[in-house]
């Protein structure tokens, strides 16, 4: 996902060394098996890039298509609101 929406190999280079750099708890490094450490500043930046295609191409793509009346998703990183009529 990230390679769809970034094309130069440098900035995809830092964001996975950003990823694997692990976190420093009490004197030592942790290496999560996956994911982002909690309130790193990479992490909203990747789920932004994750979620605009798991939630926001599949809401105009599959929801609206369903509907009968207006629907409105209003997304910031991580947090979202859905309207509908």
């Amino acid at each position: 996902m990230i390679a769809l929406r970034i094309a130069d190999p440098v900035i995809t280079g830092w964001i996975g060394k950003w990823v694997n750099a692990g976190v420093m708890e009490h004197g030592v490094v942790a290496r999560p098996a996956a994911g982002t450490p909690q309130g790193g500043p990479i992490s909203p930046c990747l789920a932004n890039v994750y979620l605009h295609y798991v939630i926001d191409l599949w809401f105009e793509k599959r929801v609206k298509k369903a509907l009968q009346g207006e629907a409105y998703l209003t997304r910031f990183v991580d947090d979202f609101v859905v309207a509908f009529q």
